[in-house]
């Protein structure tokens, strides 16, 4: 036996280190799989995130445009308009429901408010309507043409004589609104128009809370009903 080979047989067999190659597969699975896993849960957590986001904020629109409708509602006046050639109304119309109308809303509402002191009335017109983006036919507009419809706030410099939508001041309160129904509450019911058609004059159906439910773009509904004086 040579020095080598007594060196060897002193110090014991030789254990060779390291993994396998099937050791180092598993091992990339395993991993692989950890990582796989931790993404969609991070994704996951992310989507989430967002869509309640999302929510929250359409919440808080939907909050802001009830309260702007709330606090027109309160203030509505029995003042009547004139049309535009000065005539007077055959019927009360400080407030007009007509739901199949283009502007389903229209009344009329106290407490404008006049910082600066101008020789104005404090009353205002007032309407509300479901339709496109005011830009809708702008060209140049990133809302030309587009499908998207909102609820659209319509106010006039004057009471008599206001009603048209090219002299109004618009004001886009709410998104993604499909359409609107208003009723109006009375002694006698709830009516879909007002003023009523076959009305008495001697007992007249005053309104007394309107009723309002907005189908959204999602086919969810919103419902309010706000109580009038």
């Amino acid at each position: 036996m040579n020095r080598r080979s007594q060196l060897i047989e002193a110090r014991g067999p030789v254990l060779e280190g390291g993994f396998t190659l099937m050791e180092v597969l598993v091992a990339i699975s395993i991993f692989a799989l950890i990582g796989v896993a931790s993404y969609r849960v991070l994704s996951s957590v992310m989507e989430t995130d967002k869509r309640v986001a999302a929510r929250v904020e359409q919440m808080r629109a939907v909050n802001r445009a009830f309260w702007l409708l709330q606090q027109d509602v309160e203030q509505l006046m029995q003042r009547n308009v004139r049309d535009v050639g000065g005539a007077v109304a055959a019927k009360p119309n400080y407030l007009l429901v007509q739901n199949d109308a283009e502007i389903p809303l229209q009344f009329t509402r106290g407490g404008r408010a006049n910082p600066l002191g101008l020789p104005r009335s404090a009353m205002q017109r007032v309407a509300y309507a479901v339709a496109h983006h005011p830009d809708y036919d702008k060209p140049d507009s990133p809302h030309y043409h587009e499908e998207r419809k909102y609820l659209l706030r319509y106010t006039w410099p004057m009471l008599d004589g206001s009603g048209d939508k090219t002299q109004a001041q618009i004001q886009i309160v709410l998104p993604d609104i499909d359409s609107m129904s208003i009723g109006v509450l009375t002694k006698q019911g709830t009516q879909q128009s007002w003023p009523v058609a076959n009305s008495n004059s001697s007992d007249p159906q005053l309104p007394l809370a309107l009723q309002l439910d907005f189908t959204l773009a999602d086919s969810s509904h919103l419902k309010r009903s706000y109580k009038i004086w």
